[in-house]
């Protein structure tokens, strides 16, 4: 017994002496791991580089180390990250903006006639898109619940809703694709800032309350998102000109809506949205996009001239996540891919921003004609 409390003191002691060399070691091993993440890092993404398929880092690496952007491109481009050929410009969105990918993000779209605002997930933060995930998931569902409301009511006027046998526009929903339909637009009036919307005077069936709320807090957010991009290429204009007097422009939504890009859907032809300087369309994926989703094809660098598609040596498809945004210039070549999902739909919101020149602004009356309101249907 006394043998036994006479080495308890020791035994102690040496339990304490393995704690704190337990304990040197074990900030040893952390602060290996932090010196040593990032030259692991670099190396996983050069054997990456050699990959053909576009594809996402797990988010537990990419935290510290911005996103690679996932897309896909045909033909010549340049690189960007170093891991992979990209042609598309984009910027990191930080909240609230700042002047920097501001800037760069308007300087993206004179000059290129595309940008994508992207999420910045740098910093240990969490992924975070530049709109909200559940305001995405509530325009989402709102969408949806619009197109059914509509398309029943087109249906009773004894139209095919799919589209399929002939293409139809009413003031709630238009199928405008002649290549078996499934592709549907559904214009929404412009309720952020509660400005009316005189593109419905002529009558439109009115939304859900629940539908009202979830589709204007989205365009709030859409709104605050893209204001200061368009408001840097068409606010007050300064050059070195002293001469030239301080000019301030201002900027409105002539369009808005959603566009739902459902199964069975085929590839659009390459168009322009108009002939015209002057308008911005801003698409946001409600959801995350995938090649056999059908996203949005563009080539950068067409928005200046007149030229002819053969011109071009690639194209870029951006696959983007919910709640990022795609900016470009109506002037730019663009498709809508097909969407060969079995029964994933593609639905996204939509706005053009477009500058006003005062009282004869007019807003897109050729993608948007007066139609017939499907209101008393």
């Amino acid at each position: 017994m006394a043998m036994a409390m006479a080495m308890a003191p020791a035994n102690h002691l040496k339990r304490q002496k393995r704690r704190e060399s337990s304990m040197r070691f074990g900030w040893i091993n952390w602060l290996t791991v932090c010196m040593l993440r990032p030259v692991c890092l670099e190396r996983l993404q050069g054997c990456l580089a050699f990959t053909s398929a576009p594809f996402r880092i797990p988010e537990l690496l990419h935290r510290r180390h911005h996103r690679p952007v996932s897309f896909y491109a045909t033909g010549e481009a340049e690189q960007s990250d170093g891991l992979f050929p990209v042609d598309f410009p984009f910027v990191r969105v930080t909240q609230p903006p700042s002047c920097s990918w501001v800037d760069e993000a308007a300087q993206n779209l004179k000059t290129r006639g595309v940008c994508g605002l992207l999420a910045d997930d740098s910093d240990y933060q969490p992924f975070a898109p530049p709109i909200p995930t559940l305001v995405c998931k509530d325009a989402a569902a709102a969408a949806s619940s619009r197109l059914d409301d509509m398309q029943g009511r087109v249906q009773n006027r004894g139209v095919d809703p799919s589209g399929a046998e002939a293409p139809y526009r009413f003031s709630e929903v238009v199928c405008r694709d002649e290549c078996g339909g499934r592709r549907f637009d559904v214009p929404i009036p412009w309720l952020s800032g509660g400005r009316d919307d005189d593109r419905f005077s002529s009558g439109y069936a009115p939304l859900t309350f629940q539908e009202s709320q979830s589709i204007e807090n989205f365009q709030e957010c859409l709104n605050n998102l893209v204001c200061p991009v368009v408001e840097a290429m068409w606010g007050k204009e300064k050059d070195g000109d002293t001469s030239r007097k301080e000019e301030e422009s201002t900027f409105q939504v002539t369009t808005s809506g959603f566009l739902i890009n459902e199964p069975g859907s085929e590839a659009q032809e390459w168009h322009r949205d108009g002939p015209d300087e002057g308008y911005i369309n801003a698409f946001v994926p409600l959801v995350d996009l995938r090649e056999s989703l059908g996203p949005t094809s563009l080539i950068p660098d067409t928005h200046l001239n007149q030229v002819h598609l053969s011109e071009y040596s690639h194209t870029i498809m951006p696959l983007l996540k919910l709640g990022e945004v795609l900016l470009f210039d109506y002037r730019t070549l663009h498709r809508g891919q097909g969407n060969t999902s079995k029964s994933s739909s593609r639905p996204l919101g939509y706005a053009v921003f477009s500058r006003n020149h005062g009282a004869s602004s007019r807003g897109d009356v050729h993608n948007f004609p007066a139609s017939t309101t499907l209101e008393y249907d």
